[in-house]
């Protein structure tokens, strides 16, 4: 509708959107380029996070699943809040319960990620030992010792 009041518009349009379009490509990649990533060993403060979000969603589908499903009807219990209650403590229980199992069985750090830091460390004390900066203990000798200047004099 507007083009026909004005119709150089979407040439306009066009053309400030492709200028526009080369100076964002520009400054993304040269001047707004992304850090380097460094290594974690954790996700630090998202884990109590997530263990919240994780309760919070459990409750939540207990007490759905307690006062909207057609299952509170085969409990015996006699009235209705009882019924939706002991279903809600039911079913939060038995989804903790998996929670916890599964937790248990499952090795935080997976065997090959174990395998690897293993192999890590063993490559980095071998690499030390053929210098010289460690003993035969595993030790890290001081600068002085490594060198091969044993005494503890200082030389003038």
């Amino acid at each position: 509708l507007f083009a026909t009041a004005f119709p150089l518009a979407p040439l306009l349009a066009i053309i400030i959107m492709s200028i526009d379009l080369r100076i964002d490509c520009r400054r993304l990649l040269r001047y707004d380029r992304r850090l380097l990533a460094n290594r974690a060993q954790h996700i630090g403060m998202w884990m109590p996070i997530l263990n919240f979000l994780n309760i919070a969603g459990v409750v939540s589908n207990a007490f759905l699943i307690a006062f909207t499903s057609s299952f509170s009807t085969f409990v015996n219990i006699q009235t209705g809040s009882d019924r939706a209650l002991w279903i809600v403590i039911a079913f939060e229980h038995g989804v903790f319960a998996l929670k916890y199992l599964l937790a248990s069985a499952i090795p935080d750090v997976p065997y090959s990620v174990r395998l690897a830091e293993r192999k890590e460390r063993y490559q980095v004390e071998r690499i030390m030992a053929s210098t010289g900066t460690i003993d035969d203990d595993g030790v890290p000798l001081p600068d002085s010792m490594a060198n091969g200047n044993n005494d503890n004099s200082t030389v003038e």
